[in-house]
């Protein structure tokens, strides 16, 4: 009776904190979803959308020639992979897929897993032994943070883009084998970006490797989309790049790209690699297919760029303080989690879709709207961001 009784009291108090974690004013009863997605379009209980916080950025997913190359691999190989990499579940696009990745991202090779966070969590989980250290950035992406706390090694935290911080630890924590720094390409909340060059000479001052997470810097920055190192004309300086596929090449997945050595090293260690089902083919038919229209249709990349500018100066017209920023994220700061949903909730009466970013994505005081621009937003759509912010402003200070 005993211990049945510390059982009841144990739920008891679980649910009371759960209780605790939901704000009043949401219902947990009634939570909405998605009921159609067209490009940047999408319907909520039958209201249709324009979305301005979606990581699809180039619109890839809806593209005619991605959604024709899945269609064709549902025939070929229906549409699950049926196993893991090392049974049944390493098909022929999952090749491709992998020497495509590595093209682009020019490196020797590349490995391949179901979702960009399990690529981050696998391949630091299995670089990390008793003898490396990890130099991670404040504010990574939780991946990346869950990797290094999860893997053997010892990690250590320099406050957000302190190179001071981090030369500071670099130089004062000796005695491991390996030391790697840690960083996401670009940051995914408030759209700016690690600064490469001066990472990468402190790697080699201190005899450290990079690892950087390109999950919003692949089809976003640099010539073509082509990340990072392309923004800073430095291909091949970085040692592990690692990303998705579901942001801006619009499918699902995730990747390591590295040395050949490296990647031999992965596949054998990685467990996240080894016991997860593969990646379903159609994603690796989409992927492939969005790779192949990167390259032939650059105009996708300068498209998006160009909606991001107007929608940032217009923005900015109102009044609102925003920072320059090479990839489409546009951080709109309120400071309370209560406006920001209001501000959130205005905008879908007037047909805009913007998820606010509160606690606990964002501490209190960076409570947020995160608008992201599209290649496929019409000047139409964009006039409508527009017009709605300036209402919604306006009744805030109100």
């Amino acid at each position: 009776m005993r211990a049945e009784s510390l059982i009841v009291r144990g739920f008891g108090l679980c649910s009371k904190r759960l209780e605790t974690l939901v704000p009043d004013e949401i219902d947990p009863r009634s939570p909405f979803f998605v009921g159609r997605r067209q490009g940047p379009y999408l319907e909520i209980s039958g209201k249709r959308l324009v979305i301005f916080c979606s990581n699809d950025y180039l619109g890839l997913s809806y593209h005619p020639g991605v959604r024709g190359a899945v269609l064709e691999a549902l025939e070929a190989f229906g549409a699950g992979s049926g196993g893991a990499p090392s049974t049944s579940g390493f098909t022929r696009l999952h090749h491709e897929l992998s020497e495509a990745t590595a093209e682009f991202k020019h490196r020797e090779s590349a490995l391949i897993f179901s979702s960009g966070y399990l690529a981050n969590l696998g391949a630091l989980f299995a670089l990390g032994d008793r003898d490396t250290l990890f130099f991670c950035d404040r504010l990574n992406h939780p991946s990346l943070l869950d990797g290094v706390r999860l893997s053997k090694g010892d990690h250590k935290i320099y406050e957000h883009l302190d190179l001071d911080h981090l030369e500071s630890l670099l130089r004062d924590l000796k005695g491991y084998k390996t030391r790697i720094i840690v960083t996401d390409s670009v940051f995914s909340i408030d759209g700016d970006v690690a600064p490469l060059p001066e990472i990468v000479e402190l790697a080699k001052k201190y005899k450290a490797l990079t690892f950087f997470d390109e999950a919003h810097a692949t089809g976003t920055v640099g010539e073509k989309g082509g990340g990072i190192e392309d923004l800073f004309g430095a291909r091949g300086s970085v040692d592990l790049l690692s990303g998705t596929f579901s942001k801006a090449l619009g499918s699902q997945g995730g990747f390591v790209a590295a040395s050949s050595r490296t990647i031999a090293y992965l596949k054998e260690k990685c467990r996240h690699f080894q016991y997860s089902t593969s990646l379903s083919p159609l994603c690796c038919a989409a992927a492939l297919e969005s790779l192949r229209i990167l390259g032939a249709e650059p105009e996708l990349v300068t498209g998006m760029r160009s909606n991001f500018d107007f929608i940032r100066e217009n923005l900015r017209r109102l009044g609102l303080s925003l920072p320059e920023r090479p990839a489409p994220i546009l951080p709109v700061l309120f400071g309370d989690a209560g406006k920001t949903r209001k501000a959130a909730k205005e905008l879908y009466l007037r047909g805009i879709f913007i998820a606010p970013l509160t606690p606990p994505s964002v501490p209190e005081a960076g409570s947020r709207l995160r608008i992201t621009a599209m290649a496929t937003h019409t000047e139409a759509d964009l006039k409508i961001l527009v017009g709605a912010f300036d209402e919604v402003l306006k009744e805030l200070k109100d």
